[in-house]
């Protein structure tokens, strides 16, 4: 990678985001660790590259959060993270126009390569 992406992880659980945090800290600085998108609001354009979030931050009464951090944050770009491997996932994060997907199980094996293509 030539520049480190700038990262905001967004997971309702601290445990989770430590996980991620650590698994990804030398690949991107990350620059938040919140447990819910509202808490992105803060956020300018340009301060975050990619949020790694939780399916469930994201959908259902959360998705208007989603969508007005999107509009804030118009070049943030998401990496949705489910427990469930199915791929009925896949296609609901293709629906809340995610940029990638991660199974939590596969976070491990797949998380740092999924930043380097977006790097």
């Amino acid at each position: 990678m030539s520049e480190r992406l700038r990262v905001a992880i967004v997971d309702p659980s601290p445990q989770v985001r430590d996980a991620i945090a650590s698994l990804i800290e030398g690949e991107a600085d990350i620059v938040a660790r919140v447990g819910s998108l509202r808490e992105l609001f803060s956020l300018r354009d340009g301060d975050a590259d990619v949020a790694i979030a939780d399916f469930g931050a994201c959908s259902g009464a959360r998705r208007a959060d989603l969508e007005a951090l999107r509009r804030r944050c118009p070049h943030l770009r998401f990496i949705l993270t489910t427990v469930e491997e199915e791929q009925e996932y896949e296609d609901a994060v293709a629906s809340l126009s995610g940029d990638a997907w991660v199974p939590k199980s596969h976070l491990g094996r797949e998380l740092t390569e999924v930043l380097r293509r977006m790097a």
